[in-house]
Parts: structure tokens; C-alpha cells; sequence
């Protein structure tokens, strides 16, 4: 199914109207490789493009028009006459995760001491030589007995769920946008209220090709709740806002050297890690 919405409506408008990419083409005057892309997701067509298409499709479905692009797929299939296949909707209660009522005790004897603003550094694969900001909330969810978390920078926010699991905190967060999901695995210990953690995310590759990268990551408790979800709400927002590169100089050169650590068979052969490791003793859980 193509990625972008544009091309999965396209693609169901031509088999409504048992029409092939071909004859589109031939109809609209363009190469049959420019409606591959449009259907594809690659490119969107032009204004002009546009119109043309709308006005190719009104002549075989009266009633169809520019605003029918802007509709969501549901109420787009229904336009068209297509029936979709439903998806159930219901929501699943909590978590199905095994342990969940550990991690409810876990969250309920720790989660105070884990509350609160923090920012974390970290490399990113597409801007060598850089460090990067994220601003992150974590709190107390008023009904279920987890942590939530939400970090990000700008207009990107990743939602989810902490969870305290023996000595680590296991964050899975979604961006609500794109779906885009990251994992973190954060080393804890036994610090009653720790002001930095470390440990590593998990998340897709930007750009192309597309892939997986694993990068260190390190997080700095930079402020306490206010006790109100409105203003703290604000005040992350406010953060968010920040500029997400780190100044020349301000990454402190341990977190830099954790941030930089290399793994591989050549680390090995000199008494390092073969693999990304961060265990306690190396750690900077404070």
C-alpha cells in the first residue's frame, strides 16, 4: 500500500473505475511514469496536474471534485463507492505486556522519584559531529498506575508508556503523525531519584535507504513537575520550542565520550565491547 494518502486514494479511484494507469495517462496527456509515482507516493501531482486529474475522474463519477482529495480514506472510500476492509477498533486495556502488575508496583513505590523534565544528548546517524536535544516529560498517568512519557524537539512528539523492569526503565514510545515508534532501554540501578540516566534507543533510520539505527543516549533531569498537568504541559511545550542542537562545547566530555564509545571486533581484540554495552559499572545513573 503506497505511503503517502494521496497515492492510496488514487490507487482505489482507478480500480472503482476499472482503470489503468495507462489509460490515465493516455487521458491526462502525461507519461504513464508520472502516474506510477502519484500512486506510488513518490511525488504528488502539480495544481495544474491536479485539476486535470479531478476534472478526468468528475467526467466518469459525477459529483467528484478538488475537495474530495482532502477527505480522509474512510470518507473518501465511501465517496467513491469502495468498501474498505474494517479494522476493529476497540481499544486494549493497558498494556499486553507479562510482569504488567510488577511494573504497576515497580511505578507505584518509584514513579515520584522518576517524574519530572529531563533532556537528553545524542548523536544523530544523519548529522555527523553534532549532538541533539530532546526535551522529555515523564509522569504519573492518572488512571492506569504507569509512567507516561513524551520527548521530542519542534513539532515531532513521541507518546507512550516508562516502565520500571528491575534496574532499568523501558521506554516504548509513537509518534502520533507518522506511527514512527522508538524503544529505549535506560539503566536505573538503585538511585532513589536519579538526575542522570543513560542507556540506548532503538528507532528507523531517517532519509534513504531506509534501516534501523541504535545510538546511546543520555538523560538529564532538568526540572521538577509543578503538580498541575496544565502548566506542566506548558512549560514542556515551552521547551519543546528550544533549539535541539547542542551549543559548540556544552556536552560535557563524559557524556561525550559515552555518546562516542566504539564497539566492533577491533575494540574487542583491545579489551572493549564487540557489541553496544552499557553495563552499570561504565554507566553514568547517577
Amino acid at each position: 500500500m503506497p505511503a503517502n494518502p494521496f497515492g492510496e486514494k488514487l490507487e482505489l479511484v482507478l480500480k472503482v473505475l476499472s482503470l489503468s494507469r495507462g489509460r490515465l495517462a493516455a487521458g491526462l496527456n502525461v507519461d504513464k511514469s508520472v502516474v506510477g509515482r502519484w500512486a506510488s507516493g513518490a511525488v504528488t501531482p502539480s495544481k495544474h496536474n491536479l485539476a486535470l486529474l479531478t476534472h478526468h475522474i468528475a467526467e466518469r463519477m459525477p459529483g467528484f471534485t478538488m475537495l474530495a482529495w482532502d477527505r480522509d480514506m474512510a470518507e473518501f472510500a465511501t465517496l467513491v463507492g469502495a468498501d474498505l476492509p474494517r479494522v476493529d477498533a476497540t481499544p486494549v486495556e493497558g498494556l499486553p505486556v507479562a510482569g504488567l502488575a510488577e511494573i504497576r508496583e515497580a511505578t507505584l513505590a518509584r514513579g515520584a522519584d522518576l517524574e519530572g523534565f529531563f533532556e537528553t544528548t545524542r548523536t544523530a546517524s544523519r548529522a555527523p559531529g553534532l549532538f541533539f536535544h530532546d526535551q522529555c516529560l515523564v509522569r504519573r498517568h492518572d488512571d492506569n498506575g504507569l509512567l507516561e512519557i513524551r520527548l521530542g524537539m519542534g513539532e515531532i512528539v513521541f507518546t507512550g508508556w516508562a516502565l520500571p523492569v528491575r534496574n532499568h526503565i523501558c521506554c516504548i514510545t509513537t509518534e502520533a503523525h507518522t506511527g514512527a515508534m522508538t524503544f529505549i532501554m535506560l539503566n536505573c540501578g538503585v538511585v532513589q531519584r536519579p538526575m542522570r540516566l543513560d542507556g540506548i534507543v532503538l528507532g528507523a533510520a531517517a532519509g534513504a535507504p531506509p534501516g534501523l539505527v541504535a545510538t546511546p543516549i543520555v538523560c538529564d533531569r532538568v526540572g521538577d513537575l509543578s503538580g498541575d498537568r496544565d502548566a506542566d504541559d506548558a512549560a514542556f511545550r515551552e521547551r519543546l520550542a528550544r533549539n535541539p542542537v547542542a551549543s559548540q562545547n556544552t556536552v560535557p566530555p563524559e557524556v561525550v565520550a559515552q555518546l562516542t564509545r566504539t564497539f566492533g571486533p577491533e575494540q574487542l581484540a583491545q579489551g572493549g565491547e564487540l557489541q553496544m554495552h552499557f553495563p552499570f559499572h561504565v554507566s553514568l545513573t547517577r
